[in-house]
């Protein structure tokens, strides 16, 4: 519930009450809005949140004990709306850069607060029902008329040796990169300085070898049998 503000008196009050509960925020800052509300803790925290450009704080005072929180608004990472016992929407949930999350609840105006917070957390963009860090949801969309061409994309010389072998080869290119079979082995075979010479017949090669043998000289007589032949031949 926003506290009402009818005169420049009641204002002053706020924002002079404002200052004494919370010596951090600074004098010239202005009190925006006062909103009663409770703190979720172990028990409900029945208090106010005050509101102004650089500060959200909340005061509670709990049998003479005062309960402070004190959150500057450039440390709020995350703003998200929070029903009550998952059913009442009634409540906002903060969390800083520290990851400290505080559950404000009993609020009877709740998208009332949750469009201040939207206005002064500048750092903040909405996505769906809570407010988060811009830098995490403006990741840029590739667009279906954005998408490169063919004609875009490089070419096959610009890509490293490696990749050449993907370029499909004309007729002509594999031709020629073929060897010459027929001329090679015609050449070969042109280079043997000596003829081929056909074998003989077998037969013919058996008939060579008994003319040699008989062709061989007969080894000559010695000096001795010599003599005994003739004396042989003499009887």
């Amino acid at each position: 519930m926003t506290l009402p503000c009818p005169s420049a008196q009641t204002v002053s009050k706020y924002n002079s009450q404002y200052h004494k509960l919370f010596p951090c925020v600074p004098k010239d800052e202005i009190l925006m809005k006062v909103y009663s509300c409770a703190l979720l803790r172990d028990i409900l925290l029945q208090g106010r949140l005050y509101i102004s450009r650089n500060w959200l704080c909340f005061y509670a005072n709990l049998f003479g004990k005062d309960i402070k929180v004190a959150i500057p608004v450039v440390s709020v990472r995350l703003v998200k709306k929070h029903k009550t016992a998952g059913l009442v929407p009634n409540g906002l949930a903060i969390t800083t850069d520290t990851n400290q999350k505080y559950v404000f609840v009993s609020l009877l105006s709740r998208d009332s607060v949750y469009d201040v917070l939207r206005r002064i957390c500048t750092h903040l963009q909405v996505n769906g029902k809570s407010l988060s860090l811009k830098q995490f949801m403006e990741e840029p969309a590739l667009l279906l008329d954005e998408f490169p061409t063919p004609d875009e994309f490089p070419v096959v010389d610009e890509f490293p040796s490696v990749l050449k072998w993907r370029r499909k080869p004309s007729v002509v290119s594999v031709s020629s990169s073929l060897p010459d079979l027929l001329g090679s082995s015609t050449s070969g075979l042109g280079a043997v300085d000596t003829p081929f010479k056909a074998e003989p017949p077998l037969e013919e090669r058996g008939l060579q070898t008994d003319r040699s043998l008989l062709s061989e000289p007969v080894a000559e007589l010695g000096q001795m049998e010599y003599q005994l032949l003739k004396f042989f031949t003499l009887l």
